[in-house]
């Protein structure tokens, strides 16, 4: 039964979200066990990208995730928080996550790192079209809190700075 919802959700993803197109409702978990829903992120707008654990020992992963560090300290929070998605949901549980998110002294309320189901998680990679970890290709999602794609910037292109005033742009 989960193989054909895995298989009927794929099946189903668009080609690739753009800008004003809402993202699929699904559910992921927080590092800290709690159930988030992308489209219903309750009025704060979120800066999204992808991280994989298992990556960490290279410099990709945690040279994005130190971006989003700057980000932390950098950002009004009153209008937008930060989430990072596995890549690897097999491997990344909620409490994996949590000590990634400890190393690199995540604030829970305001950077969330999300993890579930694989297929899900591969649905919304796909929906977004982030590429892949294996090239190196990343981008900067803006999403608002309800769920809908404001855009996106290349991962070649970002840095916190231009985050920062990409976000007050949009």
């Amino acid at each position: 039964m989960v193989a054909l919802a895995a298989a009927l959700l794929l099946a189903a993803a668009p080609a690739t979200l753009t800008a004003g197109e809402r993202l699929p409702p699904v559910a992921l978990t927080d590092q800290n066990g709690a159930t988030v829903r992308l489209d219903a992120l309750g009025g704060r707008g979120v800066l999204l990208s992808f991280v994989s654990t298992r990556q960490a020992t290279t410099t990709y992963c945690p040279a994005v995730t130190a971006k989003f560090l700057y980000l932390q300290q950098h950002l009004p929070f009153a209008d937008y928080r930060l989430v990072q998605i596995t890549r690897d949901a097999a491997s990344d549980s909620p409490q994996r996550l949590q000590q990634y998110a400890r190393r690199f002294g995540a604030r829970a309320a305001d950077w969330r790192f999300l993890t579930g189901n694989p297929a899900t998680v591969a649905h919304l990679i796909a929906a977004l079209g982030a590429g892949s970890a294996a090239n190196g290709y990343e981008k900067l999602y803006a999403v608002s809190g309800d769920g809908m794609l404001l855009g996106e910037l290349p991962a070649s292109d970002w840095s916190p700075i231009d985050a920062i005033a990409w976000s007050a742009d949009i």
